[in-house]
């Protein structure tokens, strides 16, 4: 590959436009449930359990939950997709459908 491909793939990668929404993680040993709204739905669940699994996530119950019941407890799922056309609406419109969610849900926030 030569330099200009790779000037073409770096330029593409930071124009890529990524999926925004509202995902709910659950612990089924216990019924609880956390609902969060995020900019990139693609990299949400990976980021989510690595760090849960590397004990480090900020959320405290959330973490001793994982860890009292292990990941095979946890089931992680996309609510609602939120198109990025516009990205000065993006923002707001997310914390709006994740209040209406937490709602709707009975679940409290996943994100500090």
């Amino acid at each position: 590959m030569d330099k200009a491909q790779r000037k073409d793939l770096a330029r593409a990668y930071r124009q890529r436009t990524t999926a925004a929404g509202i995902v709910m993680l659950t612990c089924s040993t216990t019924g609880e449930a956390w609902v969060g709204a995020t900019k990139n739905l693609d990299a949400a669940k990976t980021s989510l359990f690595f760090q849960l699994r590397s004990g480090v996530y900020a959320i405290k119950d959330i973490q001793a939950a994982f860890k009292a019941h292990g990941e095979s407890a946890f089931a992680f799922e996309t609510l609602e997709t939120i198109s990025p056309e516009n990205p000065q609406i993006v923002a707001p419109l997310l914390k709006e459908r994740e209040a209406h969610w937490r709602e709707r849900k009975r679940a409290r926030k996943l994100y500090g």
